[in-house]
């Protein structure tokens, strides 16, 4: 798979309200190949661009995050414990609070993801 890059963003946002899509569809499939890429920072600055183009959809983008990063990023990420981290999800109903809140951030993402790391390293059910 090639790396996304700005022109792919550029085409999710033209393509925003396709008929038969949600009004972010073409959005969300070109986060969801980012993270499959594993580049959080492009991630990040991905949904402050199209955040400050739609704020209307600010919020609805943001709480798909933590499914997209679930499904995306952390299943793809090598040696990553998938199992592991499905349990520790059922364990911590309030998981996905940081990734939702720093998306739009490449440092706070970046951290929030940290975080998951380093609680799905330590758990040990």
């Amino acid at each position: 798979m090639k790396q996304p890059g700005l022109e792919d963003l550029q085409d999710a946002i033209n393509r925003r309200g396709e008929p038969g899509d949600t009004p972010s569809g073409a959005f969300l499939e070109y986060l969801r190949n980012v993270a499959k890429a594993l580049d959080i920072g492009n991630f990040a600055e991905s949904c402050s661009l199209y955040f400050a183009s739609h704020p209307e959809s600010a919020g609805f983008i943001s709480a798909r995050v933590p499914a997209i990063l679930s499904s995306s990023y952390f299943r793809a990420l090598p040696e990553f414990d998938f199992e592991k981290f499905t349990r520790w999800q059922a364990a911590t109903p309030d998981w996905a609070g940081d990734l939702k809140e720093g998306v739009d951030s490449p440092s706070a993402l970046a951290d929030a993801i940290a975080v998951v790391h380093a609680e799905v390293k330590a758990f040990s059910r």
